[in-house]
């Protein structure tokens, strides 16, 4: 406390250079709000911090969203003790809210808004990536500003600023509010320009004032230095470095800061000289400073130059005034540069291509550090917590809008891709279409509850981002269907896959940000990916809606380690366990793309009924099965999450001694012995086993695209030992006729009935073991499925392989304490997997009524993993 009062001072003493962009004394009395949007973040804390110490503020609102690494709350109490006269309120958001549902309270009033919400520009990205991410959280503020404080400047910090402004100043045009309420925030390049020419000349910054007009991107950036008077005395053979330093002064941050972090510091305190002047002219005091406006100052509609700030914001933009030979060769220059961008990204092009359903309507997220190690393009980099690229395949044969739902403290927006072939003659891309019928559970209302199917893999090194782009693309290209969409034929209801054969819009890149770790515990991870723009939405929303994308793949670079996460969802409608496995291991492993056959075998239907009975197959849709698992989650909330390697040594042992003690059963599989140990631990009454009917049932293929698999409910002597299941497994490859639930007395009994299976306990095991885990060019530390612990209606156990060369038991019980289960379990299963992410998190005593009731009406139904034994 007594560091941030020595700073707090230390500031107000830093007049002569301060005082100029301080306040004038004259309008102490006077009274301003401002907002800081993504104000907990790296730029965002020491902006408040310094938007808070200026007298003539009576309010500052510090908004981020509710997941942010330091709650805005927590920013607002911290700063609420500095010996000042503002009031600092922090505004939580849930990034799945739309922002104009949020920030009334936020911004109503506000005089002032400064936006540091963004993502920085990283390697492998375009310029029209970075405008597409960035733009989109900008909108959502911006769109919220116009509604409750359309008077109030905006202040555009998110880069590409030279993008970003024309945008939302079109926004405001088009809903009839002034778009020089707009402004890019380009003040860190004059703060860089009066510093560099201090150090030459020996001088006091504060004597110095450096215009720079253009833009704020690389060559965009010109710094006038014939118009300040010390500057002009510096040689002429000094000022092309001196320009280019300007210039280059992020990257100089950036590995200075090892690649750690950027020019958060710098870029807070220009920010608020650039808000201390527009207060000052706001209270009566006409102010000076270069910024990025719409403009008639050159023949470019958008354009930085010194601006005038009165009572109403920007009052009068001055034009460029006199230059030398050399800065007339840069002005031409700076203006080629700006064009480009004004045109590719600006008013010209995609004013509109921001627009959005109001459902998607962003809310600024947090900003922290520059993640991992990258190096910052030529644009000043504003930073978040953790990056995020999704990438989502999405078909021509129609408009490729992509409406992408938020990831924890970002959310994205609509995104419009554009092709030629998009352009191509309606009847040319109709005989291109294919559309396939999907097997009978594919259309099952209650099946097209499910989500995507997901897993989160943790891996070291640089992200491979150019090797998933290049993957991804050819996979698309190999199996064009990913890129298709859902639909109902009109005649009998079913759900049909239509996609374009010929070729297909391969990749849309967006960012996120989102704070999770190889040692963020899973119900964290679980809560952030769960309905975020990582995750592909359920079934029935991707048939209402034919935008949503079938796959999606992220990549979320770590913040403080040499550590990122990739986010792999494939729909569940389209794919079971055994293809997104095979999905996975082409994108990840440099091993040879496989064409998948996505034409449904409809003699499977049958075929499956017949291999589980008719009962059993019912027995799982049926009511009471349903109402089993609404009653344990009334009673005990969200599952307790575990998970444990698997001991190969142990396993090895009791498959040897299962074939010694059964010579009918020549085989028995790990997965038969893991089944058997947690129907016996749990003591199931039914425990409902996936099995993959690939090479099963004649005709089904490993490389048949689809929902191949079944549950095949064992009773308790089917589970009895792992011999008993290797044995109805046997019979069943035999006959075509697996078996049906057993009470544990008779071989053969109907399903429990209606009470008994109510108060029974029912357990699901399933598989997701189908290969190695690797990624090219990184080491694989930790790969995890992903399930919705709210949607984890009944106890469930998990194989998976966490790592290469490792396998482990993920469970999810109700009521039941695993650890101590643990210990009975015959050495089977070994120490815990990574305990800092399956550690004991205390929970409710349920879920509360309103949480409950959508359950039993079928709007949520858990996720079962397609699996093979």
């Amino acid at each position: 406390m007594a560091a941030l009062r020595s700073l707090s001072r230390s500031f107000q003493r830093a007049a002569p250079l301060f005082s100029r962009y301080a306040p004038a004394a004259s309008f102490s009395t006077a009274q301003f709000k401002v907002c800081i949007n993504g104000g907990a973040g790296g730029i965002g804390q020491p902006l408040t911090m310094l938007m808070a110490m200026n007298e003539s503020v009576k309010e500052v609102s510090v908004q981020d969203v509710s997941m942010a690494a330091v709650p805005p709350a927590g920013v607002a109490a911290d700063l609420g003790h500095l010996e000042f006269p503002s009031k600092v309120v922090g505004y939580a958001t849930d990034p799945k809210v739309p922002a104009t549902e949020q920030l009334e309270a936020c911004l109503t009033g506000c005089n002032l808004v400064l936006i540091p919400a963004g993502m920085p520009r990283k390697p492998g990205m375009t310029r029209d990536d970075l405008f597409n991410i960035n733009a989109d959280i900008a909108k959502g503020v911006v769109e919220a500003c116009a509604k409750f404080c359309p008077e109030a400047v905006v202040g555009i910090i998110v880069n590409p600023v030279n993008s970003i402004v024309p945008a939302m100043a079109e926004l405001y045009k088009k809903k009839g509010l002034d778009p020089l309420k707009i402004v890019g925030v380009t003040s860190l390049d004059i703060v860089r320009a009066n510093k560099f020419v201090a150090e030459i000349t020996g001088k006091s910054p504060a004597d110095i004032e450096v215009p720079v007009i253009g833009g704020h991107a690389g060559v965009t950036i010109m710094p006038v230095f014939s118009q300040d008077p010390i500057s002009a005395t510096i040689s002429a053979d000094k000022i092309p470095a001196l320009d280019k330093r300007t210039q280059d002064g992020g990257t100089e941050v950036v590995e200075a800061k090892a690649g750690k972090g950027s020019a958060t510091l710098s870029m807070a305190y220009s920010g608020a000289r650039f808000g201390n002047k527009v207060l000052k002219g706001m209270a009566g005091t006409p102010t000076d400073e270069c910024a990025y406006v719409a403009s008639t100052v050159t023949d470019l509609p958008y354009f930085s130059s010194k601006v005038t700030f009165g009572k109403t914001g920007v009052e009068k933009i001055h034009p460029v005034g006199a230059l030398n030979s050399y800065e007339e060769g840069r002005l031409k220059e700076a203006q080629r540069s700006t064009r480009a961008w004004n045109t590719s990204q600006g008013s010209e092009r995609n004013s509109g291509a921001v627009q959005r359903p109001r459902a998607a309507q962003p809310v600024a997220g947090s900003r922290g550090e520059n993640p991992g190690n990258f190096s910052p393009e030529k644009e000043e980099e504003v930073q978040s917590s953790q990056t995020v690229f999704c990438y989502c395949a999405k078909g021509i044969s129609r408009s490729s809008s992509l409406v992408i739902a938020p990831l924890a403290a970002v959310v994205l927006a609509e995104v419009s891709l554009r092709s030629e072939e998009e352009h191509a003659d309606p009847a040319t891309r109709t005989e291109r279409s294919q559309e396939l019928p999907l097997l009978d559970e594919e259309s099952n209302s209650l099946f097209l509850l499910l989500r995507g199917m997901t897993t989160v893999s943790f891996c070291e090194g640089p992200p491979p981002l150019a090797w998933l782009r290049s993957r991804l693309a050819a996979i698309i290209a190999a199996n064009p269907w990913l890129s298709g969409h859902l639909r109902r034929n009109g005649v009998n209801d079913a759900v049909s896959l239509r996609f374009d054969a010929a070729g297909a819009t391969r990749e849309v890149q967006l960012l996120g940000s989102v704070n999770i770790s190889s040692s963020t515990p899973y119900e964290v991870i679980s809560q952030q990916i769960s309905g975020s723009c990582a995750e592909v939405r359920p079934g029935l929303v991707c048939l209402q809606n034919s935008s949503e994308p079938l796959i999606r793949v992220s990549l979320c670079d770590g913040g403080f380690r040499d550590e990122f996460a990739l986010i792999v969802s494939i729909s569940h409608i389209v794919a079971d366990g055994h293809t997104y496995y095979k999905l996975f291991e082409m994108l990840t492993q440099n091993v040879e793309l496989t064409s998948l056959n996505p034409r449904r075998k409809v003699h499977f239907n049958q075929k499956r009924i017949q291999a589980v009975g008719q009962r059993q197959y019912d027995f799982i849709y049926s009511p009471q099965y349903v109402l089993n698992c609404l009653s344990g989650k009334l009673l005990y909330g969200k599952p307790r999450c575990r998970a444990y390697l698997v001991n190969s040594e142990r396993v090895a042992e009791i498959k040897a001694s299962q074939i010694k003690e059964h010579p009918d059963v020549p085989f028995v599989s790990t997965n038969d012995v893991l089944t058997s140990l947690f129907g016996r631990l749990i003591d199931a009454r039914v425990c409902s086993m996936a099995i993959n009917f690939r090479n099963r049932i004649a005709g089904i293929c490993e490389d048949d695209a689809g929902n191949y698999q079944g549950l095949l409910c064992l009773g308790p002597k089917d589970f009895a030992e792992p011999a008993s299941i290797r044995r109805l497994l046997q019979r069943g490859g035999t006959t075509g006729i697996y078996h049906e639930i057993s009470n544990g007395a008779d071989a053969v009994t109907p399903a429990p009935d209606f009470w008994q299976t109510l108060k029974s306990r029912l357990a699901v095991m399933t598989n997701w073991a189908f290969n190695q885990p690797q990624l090219e060019q990184c080491r694989m530390l930790l790969h995890l499925p992903h399930f919705d612990l709210e949607e984890v209606n009944s106890d469930m156990a998990v194989i998976f392989r966490p790592r290469a060369g490792e396998l482990a038991v993920l469970t999810f019980l109700k009521d039941l304490d695993m650890d101590e289960l643990v210990k009975e379990a015959d050495g089977i299963l070994g120490r815990p997997l990574s305990p800092e992410v399956f550690r004991e998190k205390k929970s409710g005593c349920g879920l509360h009524v309103l949480q409950w009731v959508p359950l039993l009406f079928g709007e949520r139904l858990q996720i079962y993993g397609v699996q093979h034994n």
